[in-house]
This record gives C-alpha cells, structure tokens and sequence, in this order.
C-alpha cells in the first residue's frame, strides 16, 4: 500500500483543526465518518479561553447548534469537550476545588448538566431511551440515587390476628354459596 505524503496529511489535519473552530462539518458528513469525525470536532472545537466563561458558554451553544444541525445527541461528555474540559474538571469546578472563587464556572456546568438532563428526559419522554437506561444515565450524570423506603410493621406476615368468629362472619356469604 503507497504511503500518503506527508503534506497531504497536514493539510488534512490543517483543515480539520478549521472545521473545529468553526464547528462545521463538511458538505458531505457521511463521507467523513459522522460519528468520529463530529468527536474531533467537538473535542477541537474548545479553542475559547477557559479563563473567560463566557466564551465556554457560546463554545456550549455552538455545540448544542452543532448537534441540531446534524441531528447528533446531546451528552454530557461530548458537552464538556466542547468547553474544553473533560468529567474530572468538571466535577472538581462543582466541588469548589478548582476555580472555587469564581461561582459563574459553578453556573455553567450547572446549565450544562440541565440541558443535557432535560435532553434525556425528553428522550425518556417520547420512549426513545429504554426507562432501565434513561435511569442508569440519570444516575452516572444528574445524580440520581435509589431511595428504598422502609416500613415497619408486625412480624405476622396475614397480618393481624383475627378471632375465628370475625373470619367466619366476614366470609358466610362465600361460604354459603
């Protein structure tokens, strides 16, 4: 198999770190390799300053045109790779250890999660998302937890004991027949 020139990589590589920035796909997605290729894209497309939230939140919004416009599903992953961070700064940002002094980081990740939860819902919703894995999903990213209730009561599983004549009484119409 002949090698591909070298410059013709660059050139390739070149023209994928402009689509990143400019968060389009080419004329033809099914060419490229839709799913791949919109990873690279969302994961260059984190070109704004992660000093300046602002700039995350419209590199979020194109994110969430970039998946409208190409019919992609909205993830939590793919949405904090689109603001150039990954699940650990994020969860370090919503326990105040990195940039704690700041509180609009705490308000765009928060923005961020809804979105992507209100998304899964509405997938839930319209039963495009099985219940079993819209759960487990609600579970791993919008922090969910089983709650088992409890309920103490007699060791009887028939419950109270009844005298036999009360028994009797209730059931002679069905004993009669």
């Amino acid at each position: 198999m002949p090698k591909t020139p070298s410059y013709k990589i660059s050139q390739a590589v070149k023209r994928q770190r402009t689509l990143a920035a400019n968060m389009r796909l080419p004329a033809n997605p099914e060419e490229a390799g839709l799913p791949a290729f919109f990873i690279k894209v969302v994961a260059l497309g984190a070109t704004a300053n992660k000093d300046n939230p602002e700039e995350l939140m419209q590199n979020f919004v194109k994110y969430l045109r970039f998946c409208e416009a190409y019919n992609e599903p909205i993830g939590n992953i793919a949405a904090y790779a689109s603001i150039g961070m990954n699940m650990d700064e994020v969860s370090h940002i919503e326990h105040g250890k990195l940039r704690a002094n700041d509180p609009r980081y705490r308000e765009l990740i928060r923005i961020i999660k809804n979105t992507c939860a209100a998304y899964r819902e509405t997938l839930q919703l319209k039963n495009k998302i099985a219940p079993a894995t819209g759960i487990w999903l609600s579970k791993q990213h919008d922090g969910m937890k089983d709650v088992q209730e409890i309920v103490l009561g007699s060791n009887d599983p028939l419950g109270e004991k009844k005298d036999p004549a009360e028994i009797l009484e209730r059931y002679k119409d069905i004993i009669k027949q």
